[in-house]
């Protein structure tokens, strides 16, 4: 507001001023009074801000814009998309049991629900997942990835794994699915 104030009284000033006659004088010990006839104008220098500080590299020389936070599988940690959503570095996670691996390659697009870039990225062991349908077994873990409609393009690769001496009686290996629960039933992906 300062420095608004001080342009107007400049302006005004000027105005005052005819343009034939040199009737200003200057204090030459500071340079920052000047008297005009009958009105003096006090001016005060104010510095321009510093320009804040470049983001972090990415390691090909663009600036990193926007730092996404991540709990996945219990470890915190940080990673960079650009304005549109993409992911500068290429990002790998494993499960605890090691069972699951899912990768997210450099360059994909990651965005929210809200079709914006992602603020975060969660995913972790579900303790109490929704009982599947009749005659249906959740083998190994279930797992809960967020946050709910976010998307990856192109789409990132989940890699399960499990033990077969684990398959319940009657299952045979052929006849297994991967699905998730949108809140009412189980969708069954194609694989």
């Amino acid at each position: 507001m300062k420095r608004i104030l001080i342009a107007i009284v400049l302006i005004f000033s000027l105005l005052l001023i005819p343009s034939t006659a040199n009737i200003a004088s200057a204090d030459e010990s500071d340079n920052t009074s000047y008297e005009f006839g009958n009105v003096t104008l006090e001016v005060e220098v104010v510095p321009p801000k510093p320009a804040p500080a470049p983001a972090p590299p990415t390691g090909d020389g663009a600036p990193a814009a926007y730092s996404v936070k991540t709990d996945i599988f219990g470890k915190v940690k940080t990673f960079y998309t650009n304005y549109k959503g993409e992911v500068q570095k290429t990002i790998e996670a494993t499960s605890k049991d090691g069972l699951l691996t899912f990768t997210i390659p450099k360059k994909t697009t990651a965005l929210g629900e809200d079709g914006k870039r992602l603020k975060g990225l969660e995913a972790a062991v579900d303790e109490s997942p929704p009982d599947p349908p009749e005659d249906a077994h959740i083998i190994g873990l279930a797992y809960d990835f967020g946050p709910d409609g976010a998307t990856f393009e192109p789409p990132i690769t989940f890699t399960w794994s499990y033990d077969h001496y684990i398959l319940p009686t009657g299952i045979v290996e052929k006849d297994l699915v991967l699905a998730y629960h949108d809140g009412e039933a189980w969708i069954e992906l194609e694989c």
